[in-house]
């Protein structure tokens, strides 16, 4: 099929981050590369995971607070959708930890504020307040079936990962910037990245130690599933609901079960 029917209701959301900007996207040079001992489904399932922030990044959050974020903002509200052919899409916001396109935080330089406020203002004349606020204001994880990612967060990156075996998967992960980014924007993106998904990071080493906690948990306990009951009988588009994580399970199964 084309890879725009293989993509389905994910397009839309590809689309959003390439139209944040009138410059193009680029990939940032060098990557992060990493392994991870658990099985890659469990990653999937992080991927569009939107309840374990304040819980697993914790210590993210108490710096946040140092640096002057309003605590309440850190309280999670959003929506989880399933886009069809197993990927799925979790949405947030307003951000806490601010977003280079157009919504600055604490966690960023305080004299970008003038010039991200003014990028807000620009990218309004441009797309229109509703869907400036949407690309601007809103967090966006992206899953697309069966192993990429796509986190438009407080930086925008792109993560593969592919199983080594039953139990570790290699992860890549690569930033992403426009080719109209001014230097210091460019740094600021970069900062992001590495403060939160870099090897020494925020997240990425919570992400990792629980994922593998997890995987040992399986083994030893002698369960072989998750459980993603959450909504399935209100059948809303709460975050929590998990919605997005039974897409892929389900796509994930029909993979399986054919001949």
């Amino acid at each position: 099929m084309s890879l725009a029917s293989y993509l389905g209701g994910a397009k839309e959301y590809i689309d959003l981050v390439c139209d944040q900007s009138e410059g193009s996207v680029e990939v940032l040079p060098e990557h992060l590369h990493h392994s991870i001992r658990a099985n890659w489904k469990l990653l999937a399932e992080n991927g569009v995971d939107a309840y374990h922030l304040p819980f697993a990044h914790k210590r993210f959050l108490e710096l946040l607070d140092s640096l002057g974020t309003d605590p309440n903002s850190h309280k999670r509200s959003g929506v989880g959708y399933a886009l069809g052919g197993g990927h799925g899409v979790i949405k947030s916001g307003p951000p806490s930890t601010g977003r280079p396109i157009a919504y600055w935080s604490p966690l960023f330089p305080a004299d970008m504020k003038a010039a991200i406020d003014k990028k807000f203002d620009d990218l309004v004349a441009r797309v229109g307040r509703g869907r400036a606020e949407d690309m601007a204001h809103t967090n966006r994880s992206l899953f697309v079936f069966p192993n990429l990612v796509i986190n438009d967060i407080l930086g925008l990156n792109i993560r593969t990962f592919f199983p080594t075996s039953p139990d570790e998967v290699e992860v890549t992960v690569w930033g992403a910037g426009f080719s109209n980014d001014t230097p210091e924007e460019r740094a600021m993106r970069v900062s992001a990245l590495i403060s939160f998904i870099g090897p020494g990071g925020f997240g990425t080493p919570d992400d990792v130690e629980i994922l593998e906690s997890c995987q040992r948990s399986y083994a030893h306990a002698g369960i072989g599933y998750s459980d993603f009951s959450r909504g399935m009988s209100v059948g809303t588009t709460n975050h929590t609901d998990e919605e997005q994580n039974r897409a892929f399970w389900r796509e994930w199964a029909n993979y399986v079960e054919q001949p």
